[in-house]
């Protein structure tokens, strides 16, 4: 995680991006120089979630991905771009298979850690965690899903019972 972290720290300090809540991931985006929009839904890209297209700057997100979702596959997506991924290819195509396969790639898996501490960063997830005990609290602190918010209790250990 602290590889995530330091890489982290690296981008808000090199340009200048302000440390706020919700992260603001348009002006990463942009520090970038990338270019973010939907693509249209046909038979050959309904089962993507997103594709970057590297060398042109560009990153493609499904009209379907929608608030908390839309802002983890794009943080998803600049953690591609920010580890490294696009040095062996032009391009990245995530489906939605990918996205709750547990058996992901490498890659895949890195960029889902990456997107996860850049959104919920550990130490104020946990700040915001023991201050509220409360799922829709964090999504709304963070801007993310349900599933989100599940997901990083689960992979920090919070204790916590659904109910």
């Amino acid at each position: 995680m602290d590889r995530y972290t330091d890489l982290i720290d690296r981008v808000y300090e090199q340009y200048n991006i302000p440390r706020i809540f919700p992260v603001p991931l348009l002006s990463i985006t942009a520090a970038l120089e990338y270019e973010v929009q939907y693509f249209e839904i046909n038979k050959t890209t309904e089962d993507l979630s997103a594709v970057t297209f590297y060398k042109k700057k560009q990153i493609f997100i499904s009209p379907n991905e929608s608030g908390g979702r839309f802002r983890f596959t794009l943080a998803h997506e600049l953690g591609h771009i920010l580890l490294g991924h696009g040095n062996d290819r032009e391009s990245e195509f995530d489906t939605r298979e990918n996205m709750w396969n547990p058996n992901k790639t490498h890659r895949e898996y890195e960029a889902d850690e990456f997107a996860a501490e850049l959104l919920m960063p550990e130490e104020k997830f946990r700040e915001i965690w023991n201050a509220t005990h409360d799922i829709p609290t964090a999504q709304i602190y963070f801007n993310v899903s349900k599933a989100a918010v599940q997901k990083r209790i689960e992979k920090l250990e919070i204790k916590y019972e659904r109910s």
